[in-house]
């Protein structure tokens, strides 16, 4: 019996690839794509937006620095490989956009990017042609890939978009390809195990790596719902193609992206000096002991709390900071946020904010809170008090001599919860310095061992407990979070540990903590852990989400991106405008030519679907296949943009060039068939003249608005469009909106 319906979403395999004519276009589109990104890549000569980032990132992984960051390793991994090969010696600082290169060996990375990004082309060549069998559709996806500016200009940086869309074509391709050849053949399983390695890298490089994971999910889907619907086939065999689909699409993968994880885990083995969110101030106790140059590396310190302690404390969780304070006070907002009638100077509080940094500022001393005078902890005679479960206690910052202390009055922020600041003893009313510790795991006064035991701070007075909240105070408190006492007692924030321990009356001990440093599956969880809480908690401004990107924005080319903005080579990424817009109207077409060809096949004639030789039955078929190739292709643009509008993240102009790879490869289709169409039309004796002049023009213009456009990518000089007509590129000047 045949196959249901849906096998008909599935590509069959046609013309096969090969012959001279073929393999001249491929050669010369690839010729054409590296030597388009590949031309004059040492200039600018200087840092061009993101490479500030992932060019230092790169720095990082060849000096084997730890950092952080919201991507995954792959693309950086790769970059560092190039550069180090190179003979970039990961020295330089990548401090800012515009910083000169100097000396420093750079173009061996952008080479990397320029090289992976010329790949785009052959590989969409390869896959247009799986999808139609036809070599003009193919050239003509290719040529709209390799002409467009867009296109060109991000592949020539040291960014992961070129690496990110390298994978996610290669992955489109060699799934594609799989029901060209017999199932369970050789060739079949290969591309089955590439499509899945790809999916793994893909997803190694960005998250958004995930959309292209999607399209290969359907289409599986799809392919394997024909299988179990084809009943001359036994139900093994489609429990054979689900597991083998199951191996090379779901475990190798994942596989791959752990792989990638432990290659990165295993470079970065020192700590560094970074700042804010790409530091290690991120990480438990456990994972810092395994980095160089930590202080905790071979940590040597008490294993008990005693009274007299100088100690660290740091939230438990994906978003840990330590409680810190400073010379820095609140502004004098007396009067307002206050509850019950209390209000206070703030002018006089100092702030206790959370910080993600090592610095003195965070150590405080752990006092008994009913005694007054205590014994001088430094005296080495004196016996040690242990800190039990339930004490209360009080915490005196070590530098400032302030006393953390709890105010009845709403925090400036987090208006729900009390404010939390620092003042001097005789200031406080007894109640607002005191703090229950409230170990959960830990029976009523249990000792409390450094970094093993997690607690709340409870204040009795108000019924709260200190929260590191993920609220950014102003610059009157440098930008560091703010630290409240909530009365919602099962937050993650309301958990502590200490971290770092001092007390010269307690032996120290070192082979005690390497108990806690973390195998690689809890470093792989506590990692992605951070990085699923820091996405969550990316939250724009008012002010970034007036200067971010619209998705309506993108294909009609409302307005570019500044990569460079200083002479001799400003740059600025933005489509070629005649290809975008083509593409757009293309797409718009490829959805009433999927219509057609529905309604062509609903009413084909029984007696010609049942003729197999028949030039119409022929026509038929490659209607199918067009319909078919218009269908994932569209799909696989829509998945891979259509998201960006549920977003409330930040959003730029790069953000398109996924979903723009399919649009290219879509206009390649629609125009073949377009052309066709109309050729069948034309009369006999004209139609190949007509025809052949029609692509020769369509092939000239793509051309020329390339070599229009090309200062764009290749760097512009002299006045702006926006100075006069005076200015060399005033005839580029199409919309306003464009900034150049």
């Amino acid at each position: 019996m045949a196959k249901t319906e849906l096998s008909g979403l599935l590509p069959l395999p046609d013309r096969p690839a090969g012959g001279r004519r073929w393999w001249l276009a491929f050669g010369s589109l690839c010729l054409l794509g590296m030597g388009t990104r590949l031309y004059d890549l040492q200039s600018p000569p200087w840092v061009c937006w993101d490479e500030t980032h992932f060019g230092k990132m790169a720095s990082w992984y060849i000096n084997g620095s730890f950092f952080f960051d919201v991507h995954p390793a792959l693309g950086k991994l790769l970059m560092a490989g190039a550069g180090h090969l190179t003979g970039y010696n990961g020295t330089f600082a990548f401090i800012a956009p515009g910083s000169q290169y100097n000396d420093t060996n750079y173009v061996g990375m952008r080479a990397l990017c320029a090289a992976l990004g010329g790949g785009i082309v052959p590989m969409s060549f390869i896959t247009v042609h799986d999808l139609t069998g036809s070599l003009p559709a193919a050239t003509y996806a290719a040529l709209f890939l390799t002409l467009d500016v867009g296109m060109t200009t991000i592949s020539r940086f040291i960014l992961l978009d070129p690496i990110l869309m390298f994978f996610m074509v290669a992955a489109t391709m060699f799934n594609f390809k799989i029901n060209k050849y017999r199932a369970f053949s050789g060739r079949w399983w290969l591309n089955l195990a590439l499509t899945g390695l790809m999916l793994g890298c893909v997803l190694s490089v960005k998250f958004v790596g995930v959309f292209v994971v999607a399209l290969v999910g359907l289409y599986t889907v799809a392919d394997l719902w024909s299988i179990f619907c084809d009943l001359s086939k036994p139900l093994s065999h489609t429990v054979k193609h689900f597991v083998a689909r199951a191996a090379c699409l779901i475990v190798l993968p994942m596989a791959t992206y752990v792989l990638v994880y432990y290659i990165h885990d295993v470079r970065i083995t020192k700590a560094n000096d970074v700042h804010g969110m790409q530091g290690d101030g991120w990480l438990s106790a456990g994972t810092q002991m395994t980095l160089k140059n930590n202080d905790m590396f071979n940590v040597s310190q008490p294993k008990y709390l005693a009274y007299g302690s100088l100690v660290t404390l740091q939230t438990v969780g994906s978003y840990s900071s330590y409680l810190h304070s400073h010379n820095l006070s609140y502004p004098d907002w007396r009067g307002a946020n206050t509850t019950a009638g209390h209000a206070y100077n703030l002018s006089e509080v100092h702030s206790v904010t959370g910080f993600r940094l090592k610095d003195q500022n965070n150590f405080w001393k752990i006092l008994p809170h009913d005694e007054e005078e205590v014994p001088d902890w430094e005296n080495p005679y004196m016996p040690p008090e242990p800190v039990l479960n339930g004490d209360r206690i009080r915490l005196v910052h070590n530098t400032t001599g302030r006393v953390l202390a709890v105010f009845h009055q709403r925090a400036l922020k987090t208006s729900t919860q009390m404010l939390v600041g620092a003042l001097p003893e005789r200031q406080l009313q007894k109640y607002q310095s005191a703090f229950e510790i409230q170990a959960a795991q830990l029976d009523d006064e249990a000792q409390l061992e450094a970094i093993n035991t997690t607690f709340s701070l409870f204040n009795p007075g108000l019924r709260c407990a200190v929260y590191a909240s993920q609220e950014k105070l102003p610059e009157w408190a440098a930008n560091q979070l703010e630290i409240t006492c909530s009365k919602r007692l099962t937050d993650e924030g309301v958990t502590w540990t200490v971290h770092r321990h001092i007390n010269p009356r307690l032996r120290n001990v070192t082979k005690h903590w390497r108990r806690f440093i973390p195998s690689l599956p809890r470093k792989f969880m506590e990692t992605h852990g951070i990085i699923t809480t820091v996405n969550r908690k990316l939250v724009p401004s008012r002010l970034q989400m007036m200067n971010s990107d619209h998705p309506w924005m993108w294909p009609v080319l409302y307005r570019g991106l500044h990569f460079s903005m200083q002479d001799p080579h400003r740059v600025y990424l933005l489509g070629t405008p005649p290809i975008w817009w083509a593409n757009l109207l293309l797409l718009v077409c490829s959805c009433f030519i999927m219509a057609f060809i529905g309604y062509k096949e609903t009413r084909r004639p029984a007696a010609a679907a049942a003729s197999a030789a028949s030039e119409q039955d022929q026509h038929a078929r490659w209607r199918r296949q067009t319909g078919r190739a218009c269908l994932w292709l569209l799909l696989a643009w829509a998945v891979h943009y259509l998201p960006f509008w549920t977003m409330s993240r930040i959003l730029y102009f790069h953000h398109y060039f996924p979903a723009l790879c399919y649009s290219c490869m879509l206009s390649g289709v629609v125009l073949d068939f377009l052309l066709t169409c109309l050729y069948r039309q034309l009369p006999e004796a004209r139609r190949a003249a007509v025809y052949h002049w029609l692509v020769a023009v369509l092939v000239a213009a793509l051309f020329y608005s390339f070599y229009l456009f090309h200062p764009l990518c290749y760097g512009m000089s002299g006045p702006r469009p926006k100075d006069g007509t005076n200015s060399t590129y005033y005839h580029l000047w199409w919309q306003k909106s464009w900034d150049f």
